[in-house]
């Protein structure tokens, strides 16, 4: 390879990172200022000051079953990163936002040196150019949440597979397994990799039988280490519980809204039929999904063009291939589609498609795309689904940071340490006071009062006066923020 273009190809895939990452930083908000981003930013700190995988800002349901602060329910290897990150760069609420960018540029360069080892330079570009324009790409670029995480150590999974050499398996087996690892402590998800890193060390040389035997061990390691992390603190039964009120909301046989009202065990715990049960998870559900694809009053909107942009590459990626193991290994993940609408709920195909989108992409630009006028018009296609896309849900954050961050440096300023608050806003109050815990503030005033006896709370946050609240014979403070005002209830001293 000829190291001179090499490096002008590296030098324009690093400035047009570059440039889109300082763009974002000017153009949107740079903390976290999502309830998952907030939620990962508060375990990164909590573990920073020995707390350990914790979580000081969660919904009603959590803090009613588990109380506060509670056992973060996501994965830990996102907050082990940003807590990292912080420690080292001293970077503080920018963190996760950096390290989001930083963690964009490494993937596209590890997208170009993936792509070379299957093809040539041009088309090499030409994917990461495609990588960096996608339109999740840009979407979570700026969120900090953990897709581009996931992201990174997906494409880093397949990078090593791709270049391994089978006279030094053992090496190579333990470098996959490690970035594998790291992302499957990041998401789940990780584990619909393991096909394609499998066909993808056959390809490369390696004994078949050890491709296979390895995938399946990676398989059986996760598993077993999902279910050790879910045994801590209680985690398992909490998990199973949330598990099980997301399975029957979307399967018709519980009506609510995770913040809408409070559920306890008992809630979830009625005997349904098992016929019922299966017919509920097998067909009402995915019906129900792909109904929401083909609803006239959201064809138009970015969300269901980013959704079919997503089918459509991941439906073709693999008929592009001319490697015939490789194209079975992509195939098979039209299988795990399937799968994933099973087990998870509709709001998370991001993840799913997140995890392997940017590996067909990889594949099907490595050997195939005879003509370029088809690339030029994937290439637009995409370019007008990211600026919807990224407007629509980056409009969506700056309109959130917009309305809170000023108010939230007020209010908590006013709350002592270790207060227990519940908020609809300002939820970023938590990250200008990481020694308070802040829940979601529930719709119902009945939830308010079953949540203030359970968790004991001092002080509600709310934007409109609440007469119920002053009738617990609480204080009432009226605040004015610029163009916002504020209602603090605090529980008398």
């Amino acid at each position: 390879m000829n190291k001179k273009t090499t490096l002008v190809h590296l030098g324009i895939i690093g400035s047009l990172g570059l440039a889109i990452g300082l763009l974002g930083w000017v153009l949107f908000p740079r903390i976290p200022v999502w309830s998952d981003s907030l939620s990962y930013f508060t375990v990164a700190m909590n573990l920073l000051a020995g707390k350990g995988l914790v979580s000081s800002y969660v919904g009603p349901n959590e803090a009613f079953i588990m109380g506060l602060p509670c056992p973060d329910l996501h994965m830990p290897g996102w907050p082990l990163l940003i807590a990292g990150f912080m420690w080292l760069t001293r970077t503080g609420l920018y963190a996760p936002v950096i390290l989001n960018i930083v963690l964009t540029i490494f993937s596209a360069v590890l997208f170009y040196f993936t792509v070379s080892a299957w093809s040539d330079r041009t088309r090499a570009l030409t994917g990461s150019l495609f990588f960096l324009f996608f339109p999740l790409t840009l979407a979570y670029e700026f969120t900090a949440l953990a897709e581009i995480s996931l992201v990174f150590w997906s494409i880093l999974a397949v990078f090593l597979a791709s270049v391994a050499s089978p006279k030094r398996t053992l090496m190579w087996l333990i470098a996959i397994g490690l970035a594998y690892t790291a992302g499957f402590c990041t998401r789940q998800t990780a584990i619909f990799l393991l096909p394609l890193i499998s066909l993808t060390l056959a390809e490369r040389g390696f004994s078949r039988i050890i491709a296979i035997c390895f995938g399946i061990a990676l398989a059986l390691v996760s598993a077993l280490a999902h279910l050790a992390y879910s045994s801590v603190d209680s985690l398992h039964e909490a998990q199973n519980l949330l598990f099980r009120y997301d399975l029957l909301l979307h399967t018709g046989l519980l009506s609510g809204s995770f913040y809408r009202e409070i559920l306890t065990g008992a809630d979830l715990s009625s005997g349904i039929p098992l016929p019922e049960l299966l017919w509920a998870i097998l067909v009402k559900k995915p019906v129900r999904m792909l109904a929401s694809y083909l609803s006239p009053d959201r064809i138009w909107q970015a969300e269901t063009m980013m959704k079919l942009l997503v089918i459509a590459i991941l439906a073709v990626g693999p008929f592009l291939v001319r490697l015939k193991r490789i194209r079975w290994g992509l195939l098979s993940f039209l299988l795990l589609i399937l799968m994933a609408l099973w087990l998870y709920r509709f709001e998370a195909r991001q993840f799913f498609a997140f995890t392997v989108i940017n590996l067909a992409f990889v594949f099907a630009l490595s050997r195939s795309i005879p003509r370029i006028r088809w690339l030029v018009l994937l290439f637009l296609s995409m370019l007008t689904s990211s600026v919807f896309y990224t407007l629509e849900v980056q409009g969506g954050r700056s309109a959130v940071y917009n309305s809170e961050a000023k108010s939230a440096r007020v209010v908590a300023e006013l709350l002592p340490k270790g207060a227990k608050v519940a908020a609809g806003w300002p939820t970023t109050m938590v990250l200008y006071r990481p020694d308070i815990s802040v829940v979601t503030l529930p719709a119902t005033m009945e939830d308010l009062t079953l949540l203030e006896q359970e968790v004991k709370l001092d002080a509600v946050v709310l934007s409109s006066q609440e007469k119920g609240i002053v009738q617990w014979g609480w204080e009432e403070d009226t605040l004015f923020v610029e163009n916002e005002v504020m209602y603090l209830y605090r529980r008398p001293r």
